[in-house]
């Protein structure tokens, strides 16, 4: 019998909530293509921007929505960087 498990990654959300979520900026520029949105992200460099609330102390995607660790989605999942 085939026994299929449940990716941890689509309910956990700890990465989203613990780490800084940085990518190129373009991913977030809709004239070259970026699917992020603007408003829920923040510059780090030039270069760089991350997704609100990730690069804190205490980081928490401003796109993740749940209870960590039970079940969490993010809001932007198909628009993700």
């Amino acid at each position: 019998m085939l026994m299929l498990r449940r990716n941890p990654c689509l309910s956990c959300g700890a990465c989203c909530a613990y780490f800084r979520v940085s990518f190129y900026w373009s991913e977030c520029n809709p004239e070259l293509g970026g699917l992020v949105p603007v408003e829920l992200v923040e510059d780090i460099s030039p270069f760089v921007r991350a997704m609100k609330g990730t690069n804190q102390l205490k980081p928490h995607c401003a796109a993740l929505i749940g209870q960590v660790r039970e079940a969490v989605q993010c809001s932007i999942y198909e628009a993700r960087s």
